[in-house]
């Protein structure tokens, strides 16, 4: 009996232990489920980003060249004309920055899902982006 008593306990354990298991599986697949969330978020906020600093720098662009017109004539300071090249290099770079960071959540966002683009030959691409466009 004692023999019994010991095999039934150690199926007990063992059920137990297999059962917390399963629960830490659980947690990590949810985990990484988030993390691809998060990522393919934060990838998406960034893309517009691009345009939207590009039109930005270019719109700094056309004040400069409009204050460079108007200090040659005399029209504004010195400080106005600094102002506006230091405006319109802020801008340049954000745009630049915003194209880097799109790259960063890009690639963030395929270690998350444990798959590299560069990996893939087209089809696979392909594939990949219908699933994107379906899970929209």
């Amino acid at each position: 009996m004692a023999i019994d008593e010991q095999i039934e306990a150690q199926k007990i354990k063992s059920l137990e232990t297999k059962n917390q298991l399963k629960f830490i599986r659980n947690q990590i697949e949810n985990k990484i489920a988030e993390n691809i969330r998060l990522t393919l978020h934060e990838t998406g906020v960034s893309f517009p980003t691009i345009d939207l600093s590009r039109l930005s720098a270019s719109s700094s662009k056309k004040n400069l060249d409009l204050v460079v017109d108007a200090y040659s004539k005399g029209a504004v300071s010195i400080v106005e004309l600094l102002d506006a090249q230091n405006d319109s290099l802020v801008a340049n770079t954000m745009a630049e920055n915003a194209v880097y960071n799109f790259f960063m959540d890009f690639i963030n966002t395929e270690r998350a899902a444990g798959w590299f683009s560069i990996l893939m030959n087209s089809q696979q691409r392909k594939d990949l982006l219908q699933e994107f466009e379906a899970f929209k």
